[in-house]
């Protein structure tokens, strides 16, 4: 627990440096920090899925059958290829193609990336379709969500959304863990994640709204981020009643994405029969560890923004 305090405290200070402060200079400065974590978070979860065993995922089971969906025969211990070059590719790909194209630069570097992995597999004959969906799953999970940071990044209310997908997932797993050791009680999903309650996914969902309206006072009732560099609009555009309606409804929308994120990535880590990611992070794991739950909020906070702006 220690190590993961100090941990913890470090990533929320460089976080904190990055988009409060260094952003101001530039924007490019947090698309940096967020392709690196991308690299990182893209390496992961194609490691993850090559640990995965071909009947495993067929079947949606976590013990091998030895046949697959057509009752043919898989030999033991055959693993899942997924394409290293290409989801590598698609994450450096991605951030490119944004900055030279927009937001249509990040569906132009996943369909160049399908294409790519669809010509593979058609030529080289050690990959399966089993491996071409592996590879365009993580194009998808975790890039195109994680790129979704890059859209708000660039808009004028980017350092407002950007502050709410931080607050909302850090307080949803911090009220989880909190209510869930505390009131314990009945299992939430123990077939993919055996210390989750029902308690502290309520908990969660408290702490979802809790980040929501602490981004709402931050921004709309103290005023520090008026004038701030990069901050064009610090306000959603509902009049302060309808502001608080909108808040209240994004952190509960918040708090079940955090959740749900957190365990498709502990289905898929059972699923490759790995504790974490990877050990970048002591007392966290690895990249996608530490933003499981982020990168689904913030692909709900991208179809936040799309409708309120």
């Amino acid at each position: 627990m220690k190590s993961r305090m100090i941990t913890g405290f470090i990533l929320c200070l460089i976080l904190g440096l990055v988009i409060f402060w260094l952003r101001g200079y530039s924007v490019y400065i947090a698309d940096a920090l967020i392709l690196v974590f991308c690299l990182g978070g893209s390496f992961e979860m194609t490691r993850a899925f090559s640990k995965v065993r071909r009947d495993c995922l067929l079947n949606n089971s976590d013990e091998q059958s030895g046949v697959d969906s057509a009752g043919d025969l898989l030999p033991q211990g055959e693993y899942i290829k997924p394409m290293y070059a290409v989801t590598m590719g698609g994450a450096l790909l991605s951030f490119v193609l944004f900055l030279l194209l927009g937001d249509a630069g990040l569906i132009t570097a996943m369909m160049l990336c399908g294409a790519v992995a669809l010509g593979i597999i058609t030529f080289n004959h050690k990959y399966t379709a089993v491996d071409l969906m592996a590879t365009l799953a993580v194009l998808v999970y975790p890039q195109l969500f994680m790129s979704m940071f890059y859209v708000l990044n660039h808009r004028p209310y980017g350092l407002l959304l950007i502050t709410l997908v931080l607050a909302i997932s850090i307080c949803t797993d911090s009220m989880a863990l909190f209510t869930g050791i505390t009131f314990k009680g009945k299992k939430l999903c123990p077939a993919i994640s055996p210390k989750k309650t029902v308690s502290g996914a309520i908990g969660g969902l408290l702490g979802g709204v809790m980040g929501a309206m602490l981004t709402f006072v931050i921004f709309e009732v103290t005023g520090i981020m008026d004038g701030m560099a990069n901050v064009q609009i610090a306000s959603l555009p509902f009049g302060r009643g309808g502001n608080i309606a909108a808040y209240i409804v994004i952190g509960l929308l918040g708090g079940v994405a955090n959740q749900v994120g957190d365990l498709a990535a502990s289905w898929i880590k059972r699923k490759a029969q790995i504790k974490d990611y990877s050990k970048i992070f002591p007392g966290h794991g690895g990249v996608m560890d530490r933003l499981d739950g982020i990168v689904f909020v913030l692909a709900l906070t991208y179809v936040f923004s799309a409708i309120v702006y």
